[in-house]
């Protein structure tokens, strides 16, 4: 679909420059939480725009949309399911966001107020998370030495969008504190393995078990779709209803008791 809106998709293949059959699904379920959904939307109606009556305003909102979700949101969504990039993911959308402005300031000024609110993975405890392929040997190294920073003063399980101003001059060492160790501890890995030059950490066999660890998918999407499933083909919707209500009424007996 963005490829398609973006014009990199080539409609006529082989020598007999037969056309590439592409298909275009009528709009389904319409998921209030999911973004993404309303953003497929977006393009297809822009996509199709000569076939509606839409206002010079209605256009207009539009194009502003298109532009967010192609320019930004895309990368952003597609990245999201791998734990050992959220820290990295996280930061670098901030940073697009912030530079954003430039382009459309009240879009870029609305997804940051809104991001601000989610920076768990910018945790002390998490980061640990973040020796990943794409993080550069220089930052692993910078965040190795921060190790030696202490902990703040309170419990934080997020950085505290009011103390940052600007995220363009931030980097992960900046946030490490020596409570990143506790990740390791979770994962029973020796944090020896993280010592020495990072280009040779590869070859420590205790760092590539804790980056299975860590390739864990972090959104909910499979989950959903098991009890779609469940839900769909093996019970019906009333036994399902009954199975629930059973299941809360011995929850409530059990804790009474």
């Amino acid at each position: 679909m963005f490829l398609i809106m973006l014009g990199s998709v080539d409609t006529h293949v082989g020598e007999d420059s037969s056309p590439l059959p592409i298909h275009f699904s009528p709009p389904g379920a319409y998921h209030r939480a999911r973004w993404m959904a309303k953003g497929i939307y977006c393009l297809k109606i822009y996509l199709f725009r000569e076939q509606f009556k839409l206002t010079s305003q209605e256009l207009q909102a539009l194009r502003r949309d298109c532009l967010f979700n192609l320019t930004i949101y895309v990368k952003a969504w597609l990245s999201a399911p791998r734990s050992y990039d959220e820290q990295l993911n996280d930061l670098c959308l901030l940073h697009s966001l912030e530079s954003y402005a430039e382009i459309d300031s009240q879009v870029s000024e609305v997804a940051l107020r809104k991001m601000r609110g989610h920076l768990w993975y910018l945790s002390e405890d998490l980061l640990g998370l973040a020796f990943s392929d794409r993080v550069s040997d220089s930052e692993k190294q910078a965040m190795v030495d921060a190790l030696k920073k202490p902990k703040l003063h309170k419990d934080v399980r997020r950085v505290d969008p009011k103390s940052v101003t600007v995220f363009q001059t931030m980097t992960l060492s900046n946030i490490v504190t020596e409570n990143l160790l506790h990740l390791f501890m979770a994962m029973r890995t020796d944090p020896a393995c993280i010592t020495g030059n990072p280009s040779a950490w590869c070859q420590c066999a205790e760092y590539a078990s804790a980056k299975q660890i860590t390739g864990l998918k972090v959104i909910n999407d499979c989950a959903e779709r098991a009890v779609k499933l469940t839900t769909d083909l093996t019970m019906p919707s009333h036994m399902m209803k009954c199975s629930i209500n059973l299941s809360f009424k011995l929850l409530n007996t059990t804790r009474s008791m």
